[in-house]
């Protein structure tokens, strides 16, 4: 092999290797975007887990405040007939 096939296979070579780089890099950006979605998915879940945590939350909240509120009208009611 003489200085001109030996460059010659290294310019193949070398394209070669900055096609699988770029194979690479598409290969990382599908991944990538597939991470996102799966984080933007599990953002959402979390997002809708804790409206519905919040929710229910309230709820019992809203019943013990009731509860506390008959128990005080009753108490406040025995008190006035004392």
């Amino acid at each position: 092999m003489d200085k001109k096939d030996i460059q010659a296979w290294q310019q193949e070579k070398a394209k070669e290797l900055f096609a699988y780089s770029h194979k690479l890099l598409d290969a990382a950006k599908d991944l990538s975007e597939h991470h996102l979605a799966e984080i933007q998915w599990g953002m959402k879940n979390a997002m809708e887990s804790a409206k519905s945590a919040a929710k229910n939350d309230l709820a019992k909240l809203r019943d013990l405040q009731e509860a506390a509120s008959k128990e005080a009208t009753k108490r406040a009611a025995a008190y006035q007939k004392k």
